[in-house]
C-alpha cells in the first residue's frame, strides 16, 4: 500500500489500524477490522503550541484534526483530559488546551464536505476525574456512532466497512465513526526499537537532552560526535558511540530494520501450523493497531536531543 504525504503533513506520526489478514478488498463486504486505516499517533498534539519542550511530545503538524485528514488520515488517535472541569485533551502528562468538542466538531465537518469518506475517532486513555463519563455524553450530545465494550466489542466481529459507513453517515455524505479503547488491541513498539541507539556505558552521557544548545551530530567512520554549542562558541564534542542512528547513512539500515521488522511480525500471516493456529486465535472482535514509529526512552531522547529530533 503505498502513501503520499504532503509536504505540510510530514511533521505527523503515524499508525495503521490494520487487518489481521494478508489481503486488502474494496469497501463493501470487507470487514471493518480486516480493512487498513492510516491513522494520525497522538493526533490531539496538532493543536499543541510549539515551544522548546513541545517537541518532545508534538507528533502532529499544526492545523487542527482537519488539517491532519486533509494529509491523508483517516483515523485519530484521540485522547481526553479533564482539567479543572473541562473536558479537554492531553498527551501522557502533558495537557492540551484545546476543547474536546470543538475537535471533533472538526472531524464532523470535515467528514460532512466529503462524501464516501469513512473516518474512525480512537478514544482511548481517558484522564481526570468523570473523564469517560463526560466524553460518553459528548458522544452521544453529538449523535455520533460509537462502537464501545458492550457485549465486549461484539459488533466488530462481523460489522463492515459497508455498514460502517452507513452506521456513521453525516449530513453532506461522508461518514464518521467512534471506536473506544478496549476494542483495539494496541500492540505497542519494544522499547528497545529505537532510532538512535547509544552503545552500553554512552546511554547516559547526556544527561539533559532539551538543552537548547544542542546542535549537530559529526559523522566519523567508527565514531558518532554529538556536539554541543556552548555558551563561548565553542564547540565542545562528547565522544560517543552509537550502535546506528537513522540520521546516519552507514547505519540507518539497522534502524528501519527494526521498524519494518516489528511491522512486518505484527501484520504478516504467519506460516507453520502452529504458528497459524495461534495467530487464527486472535481477537474477532477487535481492531489490530501497529504503530509506524520507534519507540521513546531516555536513551533514544538523549541520542535525538543533540540533533534536535524528538
Amino acid at each position: 500500500m503505498g502513501v503520499k504525504v504532503l509536504q505540510s503533513c510530514a511533521a505527523a506520526v503515524l499508525l495503521l489500524l490494520a487487518p489481521s489478514v494478508s489481503s486488502y478488498e474494496v469497501p463493501g463486504p470487507s470487514l471493518l477490522r480486516e480493512w487498513p486505516v492510516l491513522t494520525a499517533h497522538q493526533a490531539a498534539t496538532t493543536y499543541l503550541e510549539a515551544t522548546e519542550n513541545s517537541r518532545w511530545v508534538k507528533t502532529q503538524p499544526d492545523g487542527g484534526f482537519g488539517k491532519l485528514l486533509g494529509c491523508g488520515a483517516r483515523g485519530l488517535d484521540v485522547t481526553p483530559s479533564v482539567r479543572n472541569g473541562q473536558l479537554e485533551m492531553h498527551r501522557d502528562d502533558t495537557h492540551i488546551k484545546q476543547p474536546l468538542e470543538a475537535a471533533l466538531r472538526e472531524v464532523v465537518e470535515w467528514t460532512s464536505a466529503h462524501p464516501g469518506e469513512l473516518v474512525l475517532v480512537y478514544l482511548n486513555q481517558c484522564q481526570g476525574v468523570d473523564c469517560l463519563s463526560m466524553t460518553k455524553e459528548l458522544v452521544n450530545n453529538m449523535g455520533l456512532a460509537s462502537i464501545d465494550q458492550s457485549n465486549d466489542c461484539a459488533v466488530l466481529e462481523n460489522l463492515t466497512v459497508d455498514l460502517a459507513i452507513r452506521m456513521g453517515k453525516q449530513e453532506g455524505g461522508g461518514s464518521l465513526l467512534v471506536i473506544w479503547e478496549p476494542c483495539v488491541v494496541e500492540n505497542p513498539p519494544p522499547s528497545d526499537m529505537q532510532c538512535n541507539r547509544l552503545i552500553g556505558e554512552h546511554s547516559q552521557i547526556l544527561s539533559n537532552p532539551s538543552n537548547q544548545n544542542a546542535e549537530k551530530v559529526q559523522v566519523s567512520t567508527s565514531r558518532r560526535l554529538l556536539g554541543r554549542q556552548m555558551p563561548d562558541g565553542e564547540e565542545q564534542a562528547v565522544d560517543l558511540e552509537l550502535e546506528y542512528s537513522c540520521f546516519d547513512d552507514e547505519t540507518k539500515h539497522q534502524a528501519f530494520e527494526t521498524l519494518y521488522g516489528y511491522m512486518n511480525q505484527t501484520l504478516r500471516v504467519p506460516s507453520g501450523e502452529s504458528a497459524l493456529r495461534e495467530w487464527r486465535g486472535r481477537p474477532s472482535n477487535r481492531m489490530w493497531l501497529v504503530h509506524a514509529h520507534w519507540a521513546v526512552n531516555a536513551e533514544s531522547m538523549q541520542a535525538g536531543g543533540v540533533v534536535e529530533s524528538s
